[in-house]
């Protein structure tokens, strides 16, 4: 945390809500070794409150963010900084909006670039003076798409930097003194990089000296910049004493006080989740009896194993499932693959719905249904998450298996949206059908399968007490069937687990439906062009995006741009595939599954089908992982090249290396670093790969690699110790550390994903102003599962989540009970899993249809942790079409072209459209 206690170097920075802000915090407090506490901008003062609370400080810095420097909702209290009366003043640093802020104040114009610079490195020219000194010319990197103008310039690049006309005071601002230009750019001219004030102590830079592309000459501007200030402030001091003293924010009104403080010390909260005593433990109907259990665990080693296939056989994966499935094996990816099985009427399921604010929880038995308000978890539903695992440690498992057991699920988009203060559009669906479209779903998994494909070791896990004998028959069946060649299982002459956890709802099919096995091979897809975007083709309806409407959002993307208020956004669209359930098996799902992941294997597979929601993905990004060292990693992926013939990795390489693409990438890495640096803390995050090309089934792609160490081990030797000596008591108490206090299970992991979403990569950066500039660009239409993320938070206190890209997903269906039917039904408004709903389905037009639940109950009457008896009931299903969402999209930059973003989009869409339609056909022609 930043705080504002008494000592040297005390360095208050102004957020302009950015997201790099925290970079530039950790530059302050590693090089100037400084104690930061952070203002944001909207923070009020009267003149005279702010001159006592600057007294508590020895600098300022006023950081960057989207808008423009006129405008008071995007400068707030920077505002006033300039005005504080001569014997108040403190120095002051301006960087991006800061810098545009100080010169607009004292006379400056502020113009749009011809060509923004966001994400682009361009070398600083400077004379060495002021706080340049001893500093050589250097590269930054740019994030802007305003310019200082101090008097008209001419036009064109200045090939010479000892033009008088750019170094001395100008007339119109006499104030001011350029320090430093950048005299290379063709299309913008000299464009003022760096400033000075006469007389004031203070000091402005365009460019980002914390971003991981500027060079490191940069930092000693900034070391400058720090001499210079406390040089002036020994010069100043005593004066400023005798004039103020006893002047300090301790003899502020209360109020003003409380409200000054209370910015400083909520500043990592407003956007992370912060672990402190009280939120680690305190009452919580979430959190049940304390348990500590026992990983038992059976090991079949078979290299090259079939473990998709012969999951199937085994009937695990017809049913309600979680997986997540690496189907490319990389040198730090796709290792594992993670089955987590869903037992019938026996796993807890929790979901969550945004228009309540509470959870649903399922289980442990069939017929107890739980809402739990969050008022209890300070209306945080990721510190409900962390209070319900807390108390659901295990220990004992192997090392080597990443996964022992856990929650697994997804959290949608819109839900990531909460995590930033953006507000959703209505989704239109009632009260009663939201439930039916949680927002984050979770299953609490006690038996799961690991495969490792390096080892080629095969974990068969329960974290159930007394559960030896299902791992133990299992593990027999697994090595049986492994052994086994596939005639022999299909005759069924193995002998398999008498007791298997999963009933057979099902008759085993073999890759294929009804019967029937259908070769990857046919025919070119062809979706005609219609004027509407709608095609119908071998049964089914598939709406495609218009490429009228989705370059109109390109066009209104780069507005946004070149007005200041987003560096980079990430646009997307989705195409919508219909087909009649009456043509389909109830568990045609998994064939379809594994026909996108022929078509497209990738290392951050999954497979997702419970609750009302069934989603495929074969997305190749890794959204955040932190292991059981502490380690935490993040690996987004900006800039795609589509293969085709003569597309080689040299081709890649170089068209992947122009400044567009790098640009894209660079925004996304320090915006991820930014988020590391707030939740890990200064100095310590860490890029280990910097836009990487990566080669894929049908792309290669852009990748960067950024890690960083939380505080200290989630899951340490020494706690792995009290952890076993605990599980062989009797009352299986979680252990204590030796200062008597229990260790946080996720007091950091789970704290950087509450930090981070929703992933950078699909928003853009600054991510909150450009969360909501795409809520209005893309007309509030819900992303859902797309964009948002997947994975698993483990009882060994380690994650995984993966970012949900290259997928299809759909809400309903015959995904709900696993059977196809719904097979019950709630009393209560939050009522049924499966079945329809109020569903708004979505045109190119913008026009909406609406089908009405006629299983809508209606009133409430139900109190927050109420225990619900549900009832037995089969039923027609409701509705007769399966809705499919196939989402793709782009980040838009200032060098962004409305057709090569078209392009781009299309080659991501059809990457998932054209195996999903291809494979649909083939079930609709083989029935």
């Amino acid at each position: 945390m930043h705080s504002n206690k008494a000592g040297s170097n005390r360095i208050l920075f102004i957020d302009a809500n950015d997201s790099f802000t925290n970079n530039i915090i950790s530059l302050l407090e590693t090089r100037l070794q400084a104690t930061v506490s952070v203002w944001n901008i909207s923070l009020q003062l009267q003149d005279a409150q702010l001159a006592a609370a600057l007294h508590q400080y020895d600098a300022v810095v006023v950081g960057p963010g989207p808008g423009h420097p006129s405008h008071e909702v995007d400068t707030g209290i920077m505002n006033m900084l300039w005005k504080v009366e001569e014997q108040d003043l403190l120095p002051v640093l301006g960087i991006c909006l800061g810098f545009q802020n100080l010169a607009f104040h004292h006379g400056a114009s502020i113009e749009r670039l011809k060509e923004p610079k966001h994400g682009m490195v361009c070398r600083i020219s400077h004379r060495r003076g002021s706080i340049f000194e001893d500093v050589p010319q250097f590269r930054a990197t740019c994030y802007h798409s305003l310019r200082v103008q101090l008097s008209p310039l001419r036009q064109g690049p200045c090939q010479s930097q000892e033009e008088n006309v750019l170094w001395p005071p100008l007339e119109k601002c006499p104030d001011l003194h350029p320090l430093a230009w950048d005299l290379g750019d063709q299309v913008n001219g000299p464009v003022l990089m760096a400033l000075r004030h006469v007389r004031k102590p203070f000091w402005g830079l365009q460019y980002h000296p914390e971003s991981i592309c500027t060079d490191e000459a940069s930092i000693r501007v900034v070391e400058n910049w720090w001499t210079a200030a406390r040089d002036w402030n020994e010069l100043r001091r005593q004066r400023r004493r005798q004039t103020h003293e006893g002047s300090s924010i301790q003899h502020l009104h209360p109020k003003v006080q409380s409200q000054i403080e209370g910015v400083e010390e909520s500043y990592l909260q407003r956007r992370a989740f912060v672990w402190t005593p009280e939120t680690e433990v305190g009452n919580s109907n979430c959190n049940g009896p304390q348990q500590f259990a026992k990983v038992i665990t059976g090991v079949v080693q078979s290299k090259g194993l079939k473990l998709l296939e012969l999951c199937t056989d085994l009937n695990f994966l017809r049913a309600e499932v979680v997986v997540l499935d690496s189907a490319v094996l990389r040198a730090d990816t796709g290792q594992h693959t993670v089955i987590g099985l869903i037992v019938p009427d026996q796993t807890v399921k929790l979901e969550y719905d945004s228009t309540s604010r509470r959870i649903r929880r399922r289980g442990p038995d069939r017929d107890t249904v739980r809402h739990d308000s969050l008022s209890d978890h300070q209306g945080d539903v990721y510190l409900y998450l962390a209070r319900y695992m807390e108390n659901r440690r295990a220990v004992g498992g192997s090392a080597e298996s990443p996964f022992w057991g856990g929650l697994m699920g997804y959290v949608t988009y819109e839900t990531c949206l909460e995590a930033v203060s953006v507000a959703v559009a209505p989704s239109g669906l009632s009260s009663q059908a939201s439930w039916n479209e949680p927002g984050m779903a979770f299953a609490f998994i006690e038996r799961s399968l690991v495969y490792d494909h390096i080892s080629g070791r095969l974990y068969v896990q329960s974290i159930r007490a007394d559960d030896t004998g299902w791992v133990q028959e299992t593990t027999e069946a697994v090595e049986l069937l492994s052994r086994a060649s596939p005639p022999s299982i299909k005759k069924g002459g193995l002998g398999l687990p008498r007791k298997i956890s999963i009933p057979p709802i099902y008759d085993p099919v073999h890759l294929g439906m009804n019967g029937h096995s259908h070769s990857v091979h046919s025919p070119p897809l062809k979706l005609p062009c219609v004027p509407n975007g709608v095609s119908k083709n071998a049964g089914l309806q598939v709406t495609l995006p218009i490429l009228e409407e989705y370059q109109d959002k390109v066009r209104q993307c780069q507005d946004s741009i070149r007005a200041g208020d987003s560096y980079e956004l990430c646009l997307t669209t989705q195409a919508e595939v219909k087909i009649s359930r009456r043509h389909l098996d109830p568990g045609y799902a998994w064939p379809l599954y594994l026909a996108l992941r022929r078509h497209n294997p990738a290392p951050f597979g999954a497979y997702l089908r419970f609750g009302n929601a069934t989603l495929l993905s074969c997305s190749p990004e890794r959204f955040l992982r932190w292991d059981r060292t502490g380690l935490c990693q993040m690996r987004p992926i900006k800039g795609t090249v589509k293969k085709g013939p003569g597309v080689t990795q040299a081709l890649a390489e170089r068209i992947l290396g122009e400044v567009k693409e790098q640009a894209e990438n660079l925004m996304i890495v320090d915006l991820i670093r930014h988020d590391m640096h707030g939740v890990l803390g200064s100095g310590v995050v860490e890029v280990r790969s910097l836009m990487t090309v990566e080669e894929y089934e049908t792309v290669f792609q852009l990748v960067s690699v950024i890690e960083g160490p939380t505080a200290a081990p989630v899951c340490s030797d020494t706690v792995l110790s009290l952890a076993s000596a605990s599980a062989s008591s009797s009352d299986h108490a979680p252990p204590s550390t030796a200062d008597g206090r229990r260790p946080s299970f996720f007091r950091q992991g789970l704290g950087l994903l509450a930090a981070s979403l929703p992933p950078g990569s699909m928003t853009g950066a600054p991510k909150k102003r450009s969360c909501e500039l795409l809520q209005h660009i893309e007309q509030g239409r819900r992303r859902g599962i797309y964009s948002g993320v997947v994975g698993y938070m483990c009882v060994s206190g380690a994650g995984d989540f993966s970012v949900v890209i290259r997928s299809a997903f759909r809400w309903g269906g015959h995904g709900g009970g696993g059977d196809g039917r719904q097979r019950r039904r709630e009393p209560n408004p939050a009522a049924h899993v499966n079945g329809a709903h109020d569903t708004d389905i979505h045109h190119p037009t913008g026009r909406s249809r609406r089908r009405c639940d006629r299983d809508a109950v209606n009133g409430d009457g139900e109190e927050d942790g109420e225990k619900d008896r549900v009832r037995d009931e089969d039923e027609d299903q409701d509705g007769d079409e399966d809705i499919w969402r196939i989402g793709a999209g782009g980040a838009v930059t200032a060098l962004s072209t409305p057709q090569g973003e078209w392009e781009e989009m299309q080659t991501k869409l059809n990457s998932t459209l054209v195996p999903l339609v291809r494979h649909l056909q083939q079930v609709l022609g083989g029935r």
